[in-house]
């Protein structure tokens, strides 16, 4: 009785301390046995415990792609056991996190449309769209992928082709219904190119200025020397400027899209995974999530970037000053944060693909 009682107050229980167990096993293997990665600061054993903690996401993706969809319902709802959840289909409720014409009308709506938006260039409309969640999203996140990709014209082209993706998929996703101004405007111009990718082009600058030595310096008191250990430890031993196709080859132009459109899967599954399991828009898994993933394409963008100039010298047989001074003589090799990124996100995809179906979105 006291079990059942248990079961009842706290359903899951064990399932979340049996994952919670497997992440911390993953996390110590890792830190022991993985070899080290291109990254090394705050230190090398950090990133060898995201890479178990990788790998146990994947591990999550592969059960809840090989079970049923009933299955991995309920392992979700073990995972998160404060969400309400009802009964709907995960497309009822469209317009709840958007801009409304007539907020009375639209609580039971269960098809797509255009017509609960209210696209008037109003300052209130304005004004809400600026000051909402999406908003500071787009603005972290492009600050973000600036940082990953380390290149304007690669951040521009992904970013035109995600806003390309949000029309398209709106039908499927309610929250990428949006207004057009908002989505040129506020999100590509203003949120994505003027302030996050600016913002990460000054943060790069200044993390490459040469006058930030935090060397030791000998007159320097106490607290000044702990200081610049402190921030030799936490901040990048180098932060390189990516040049991915320097000379427009078709094959240096695929592999630089490899990497950018496997971020943007990714992204994209967050808000499928958010409308299928009926978590909210501003649960802590959405934002972990997105922390977790940015973190591990950090060292993924930079094995793939030192992939693709083994390849560019292989095809064209020409060696430019960069990888003569920083890639040559080393084995060329996808590295084991790249590969494991590529798995789990299409492990992630095809579990989406299957609960879609299986949830009659698609």
């Amino acid at each position: 009785n006291n079990r059942d009682e248990r079961a009842a107050a706290m359903p899951g229980e064990s399932f979340r301390l049996a994952a919670g167990g497997i992440l911390l096993i993953l996390m110590t293997y890792c830190f022991l046995n993985t070899r080290d990665g291109k990254l090394q600061n705050p230190h090398p054993g950090f990133w060898r415990m995201l890479h178990g903690s990788t790998l146990w996401y994947a591990m999550i993706a592969a059960i809840l792609l090989v079970i049923h969809p009933d299955d991995g319902i309920t392992i979700i709802g073990w995972l998160f056991p404060n969400i309400q959840r009802t009964e709907r289909g995960p497309m009822e409720g469209v317009g709840a996190n958007l801009p409304i014409a007539n907020s009375d009308s639209i609580s039971d709506i269960s098809t797509l449309g255009m017509d609960h938006l209210d696209c008037n260039i109003t300052k209130d409309n304005i004004y809400r769209q600026v000051f909402g969640l999406w908003f500071f999203a787009h603005v972290i996140g492009w600050w973000a992928k600036m940082l990953i990709l380390r290149d304007l014209w690669t951040c521009l082209v992904y970013s035109t082709v995600f806003e390309l993706t949000e029309l398209t998929l709106q039908c499927l996703v309610p929250e990428f219904q949006e207004c057009w101004w908002d989505s040129i405007f506020l999100d590509w111009l203003v949120a994505n190119l003027l302030i996050g990718m600016n913002l990460g082009m000054i943060t790069q600058r200044m993390l490459n200025w040469p006058s930030l030595n935090w060397a030791q310096d000998q007159c320097s008191s106490m607290w000044k020397i702990k200081l610049s250990k402190f921030m030799t430890v936490m901040t990048p031993s180098s932060w390189i400027k990516y040049n991915w196709n320097p000379d427009n080859d078709p094959i240096s132009l695929i592999l630089n899209a490899t990497i950018w459109i496997l971020m943007g899967v990714g992204e994209v599954n967050s808000f499928f995974l958010i409308n299928i399991f009926q978590l909210p828009r501003d649960h802590a898994f959405n934002a972990l999530r997105q922390v977790f993933f940015c973190l591990a394409a950090l060292p993924a963008c930079e094995e793939w970037y030192e992939y693709t100039r083994h390849v560019r010298v292989f095809t064209t047989g020409f060696a430019t000053e960069e990888y003569k001074e920083k890639y040559l003589g080393r084995k060329p090799r996808i590295g084991q944060t790249a590969w494991l990124l590529m798995i789990t996100i299409s492990l992630e995809t095809a579990a989406i693909l299957k609960y879609s179906l299986a949830l009659g979105l698609f």
